[in-house]
């Protein structure tokens, strides 16, 4: 079967951040304390990634996001004048800690009016929790920008807030902290690689895995490494389950993979407990009722076929993927 287009793209142009946000899966990337390390995209290989991209794609979102702080890329001006380029009506968004344009009076103007000018269209800036600031002076910071680009609060001006007019469009959305408003985000494990002792912040527990739920991800979303790696979904921090390397394979194939529909399949069925690291996630999938089967129901393979076959494809990549591999936190009840 030929699966329908992606409707998002995650890029990943940082693996690393400089907080550690405790509902974060950033804690499986620095096990050990004072360790810190990023790892960039290029330039060139986002010109790449972008250009094959675009002769499959067209109108869709983009979002310069995943297992790190983006900002902290420094050709991050660069990558997203090269996706413009590539993309001329595509939603381009980033979300962001702001750490890095972050002042003493609030935030640099001039560096977030570039990132607009190279062709973004939302800037998310995201509080997660709290720092120097509350969150009322964190919005209004934004909210009195000099920049002539209006501002929304997340909570507030939602669902409108996310609405795509055109590439022209320009906004600046502020999303408020996990620990106010009644904890108002709706928090995942990670894909279990969230560490244990900070899961239950706010009476937020885990619950019984694996969850019996279908999972939209991998039938609606693209995510991309930091080195063109296409993973199952963006919430794989310990590289268990890249689908495929570009520019060995275009994303289009990757995308339309044996490998990735048998994923697909076992998800469809509900069973996160045959493949990895769905078995450890708890993440509420939404609007599954826009996806569809990738097998046609009267030639659906056993489930334990799909599984088995996942796996091989698991096991041929995880010598390459040795080099970033790293065990995973283990829950106890």
């Amino acid at each position: 079967m030929v699966y329908p287009k992606p409707w998002s793209v995650q890029i990943e142009l940082t693996e690393g951040c400089n907080r550690r946000c405790t509902f974060c899966g950033i804690h499986s990337l620095y096990r050990e304390k004072g360790d810190v390390h990023y790892k960039h995209m290029s330039v060139e290989k986002a010109k790449m990634i972008a250009k094959d991209l675009n002769q499959w794609l067209g109108k869709c979102r983009i979002e310069f996001a995943m297992q790190g702080e983006p900002l902290l890329n420094p050709h991050v001006y660069k990558i997203i004048k090269a996706f413009r380029d590539y993309f001329p009506k595509a939603q381009l968004m980033i979300t962001t800690n702001c750490d890095p344009i972050t002042t003493k009076d609030g935030f640099d103007q001039e560096k977030v009016k570039r990132i607009f000018q190279c062709g973004l269209n939302m800037f998310v800036a995201d509080y997660y929790q709290p720092n120097r600031y509350s969150y009322e002076e964190f919005f209004s910071k934004w909210n009195e920008n000099k920049l002539g680009i209006p501002c929304f609060d997340y909570f507030k001006d939602k669902p409108t807030v996310w609405g795509y007019e055109s590439p022209s469009m320009q906004k600046i959305v502020v999303i408020d902290n996990t620990e106010t408003r009644d904890f108002n985000r709706e928090m995942n494990n990670q894909a279990g690689n969230l560490d244990p002792q900070f899961v239950d912040v706010k009476g937020y527990h885990v619950g019984d895995l694996p969850v019996k739920k279908r999972c939209h991800l991998p039938f609606r979303e693209m995510a991309i490494k930091h080195d063109g790696a296409l993973a199952l979904c963006c919430m794989d921090w310990q590289r268990e389950s890249i689908i495929g390397k570009f520019p060995e394979l275009s994303y289009k194939e990757i995308w339309e993979s044996d490998p990735m529909n048998k994923a697909r399949g076992l998800l469809w069925n509900k069973e996160r407990g045959m493949l990895s690291p769905c078995n450890r996630c708890n993440y509420h999938p939404n609007k599954v009722g826009l996806i569809t089967n990738p097998y046609d129901e009267e030639d659906m393979p056993d489930m334990k076929e799909l599984a088995r076959g996942f796996r091989q494809h698991q096991n041929k990549m995880k010598e390459e993927e040795n080099k970033y591999a790293r065990k995973p936190f283990i829950y106890k009840k």
